[in-house]
Parts: structure tokens; C-alpha cells; sequence
């Protein structure tokens, strides 16, 4: 069976509570990656993993933002590929970031990578942005996907995944 074509992007956690928080210093660049989204048809998900992260800190995601996105459950195949990345030692540690976290981050990546999109939108160029190239460069089922982040500004090649630079090469 051929692959499927990647399409929409996904949200983790960190972008999530920009999005929703006004207060955080990239919130308008991610309100107009949010709404450029959504004015192009580009869906926008959300895995459960980042829902929950969400809401242990959070009472709700607001129905504005919540409905206007599809969650992503965590199912067989995620786990499938969530243990491959494990293998290959990908999600080394970085510095100040729990271990717990980072068990997290390498399960968004899966989840991302098991529903084909295009990308994963972030706040924590620290770590997911690191994990995303490196997976991309290394899983096969990563190939091609892309890491976003909120601290380069808004970018419409960007927003639409199009962007030559995305991903960067992976720092050594």
C-alpha cells in the first residue's frame, strides 16, 4: 500500500497553552498560525497525550479552540512507533527537561507520525523541536515531518509547511 500524503498539522502542548494563555509571549503568533489554519482548510489536531497535559493544568481548553480541532487517540500503531524511537535512543535527555516530559514528547511525535501530518507546531524549541528532526532524519515513518516553532515568528511557508528551511538540519 502506498503512503498516504502528510496533511494538517499538530498541536503539542506547549503551543496549546500559548495559544490559549494571552499572557505568554508568542500568544499572537500563535493565534495567526491558528487562524491561517483554519482560513486555508489545514486541519488542526490535537493528541489526547497533549489534552491531558493541558487540562492537569488547565480546568478546559476553550470550546473556540477545542472545536475547531480533531483529537488524536493514542492507539496500537502510535505505540508501534513510540517503541522504535525509544530504540534509537532519540529522545536523549536535555538538560532541565523531566524525564516524564520527554516520555511524552516522543509519544506526540508517534501519534503524529502514525496519522501522516505535515507537522508538529511548538513552543519548546529546547526539546521537541530537536526530537522532530531527529526522528525525521532516522524513523521511517517520520520521514518528512516537520518541526514548527513559535519563537521564529509567523511565516506563511511556514504555516503551510512549505517552507525549504523546515526542518533545519539537526544540531549537533
Amino acid at each position: 500500500m502506498p503512503d498516504t500524503p502528510r496533511k494538517g498539522v499538530c498541536l503539542d502542548t506547549s503551543f496549546l497553552i500559548t495559544l490559549c494563555s494571552p499572557k505568554r509571549q508568542h500568544h499572537i503568533v500563535a493565534k495567526r498560525y491558528f487562524q491561517y489554519w483554519l482560513e486555508h482548510g489545514m486541519p488542526v489536531f490535537l493528541p489526547t497525550i497533549c489534552y491531558a497535559e493541558f487540562l492537569a493544568r488547565e480546568k478546559e481548553v476553550p470550546p473556540y479552540v477545542l472545536n475547531q480541532m480533531h483529537l488524536l487517540a493514542f492507539d496500537p500503531q502510535s505505540a508501534v512507533i513510540t517503541g522504535e524511537i525509544e530504540r534509537k535512543r532519540l529522545s536523549i535527555e536535555v538538560e532541565d527537561v523531566p524525564r516524564a516530559a520527554l516520555k511524552d514528547d516522543v509519544k506526540i511525535i508517534a501519534n503524529a507520525c502514525q496519522n501522516r501530518v505535515l507537522g508538529i507546531a511548538t513552543e519548546d524549541e529546547k526539546s521537541m523541536v530537536r526530537y522532530v528532526r531527529r526522528a525525521a532524519e532516522t524513523i521511517a515513518a517520520a520521514n518528512g515531518l516537520k518541526a514548527l516553532s513559535l519563537s521564529t515568528g509567523f511565516n506563511e511557508g511556514s504555516a503551510a509547511f512549505s517552507d525549504p528551511e523546515l526542518p533545519l538540519d539537526y544540531p549537533t
